[in-house]
C-alpha cells in the first residue's frame, strides 16, 4: 500500500464516512468482546501532541521501573540504589538541551549492569521449586549427592 493511500481514501470518503466506518468496526469487535462495556478506540494519529520518541535512557529507567514493579509484588526489597537512579533522571531530565548525555547514559548503564545479574538471580529463585529457593547457583543439597 502506497503511503497515500490512506489519505485518499479519507479524502472520498469524508470525516462522515470515516466516522461510520470507526463506529461499525467498534460495534463489531463490542460484539466480539474484544472492547469491553462503553470503552472506545481512538486512532492516536488524530489527537494532538508532541512524538515521544524513546530514548536509551529513557529505556533503561522503563526497565528499572519494571524491576521495581517485580520487587514490589513479590516483597523483595530493591537491589539497586533507587535515590541514585531517581537523582539522576531527574538530572537528565532537567538537563534541556541534552549535554553530556553520554555520561548520563553510562552513569545509568553502570547502576543497570551492576543490577541485571541480580535481578536473573531473584527471578530465578522466584520460579524455582520451593526446595531451592534461597540456594546459590551449583549448590546441592546433601541429599542429592547421596
Amino acid at each position: 500500500m502506497h503511503d497515500s493511500t490512506l489519505c485518499r481514501i479519507r479524502q472520498r470518503l469524508g470525516e462522515e464516512g470515516i466516522a461510520v466506518i470507526g463506529s461499525e468496526v467498534s460495534e463489531i469487535l463490542r460484539l466480539a468482546g474484544v472492547i469491553k462495556g462503553d470503552t472506545i478506540m481512538a486512532d492516536s494519529t488524530v489527537l494532538p501532541g508532541n512524538i515521544a520518541y524513546p530514548t536509551d535512557i529513557g529505556l533503561i529507567c522503563d526497565a528499572f521501573g519494571k524491576m521495581s514493579r517485580l520487587a514490589e509484588h513479590h516483597g523483595i526489597p530493591p537491589w539497586w540504589d533507587e535515590k541514585e537512579v531517581k537523582e539522576l533522571r531527574r538530572e537528565y531530565n532537567m538537563n534541556k538541551d541534552r549535554s553530556g548525555t553520554a555520561e548520563y547514559l553510562f552513569g545509568f548503564a553502570m547502576i543497570f549492569l551492576s543490577a541485571l545479574p541480580v535481578f536473573g538471580e531473584k527471578v530465578a529463585d522466584l520460579s524455582a521449586p520451593d526446595s531451592e529457593k534461597g540456594k546459590s547457583p551449583g549448590t546441592a543439597d546433601v541429599a542429592d549427592t547421596a
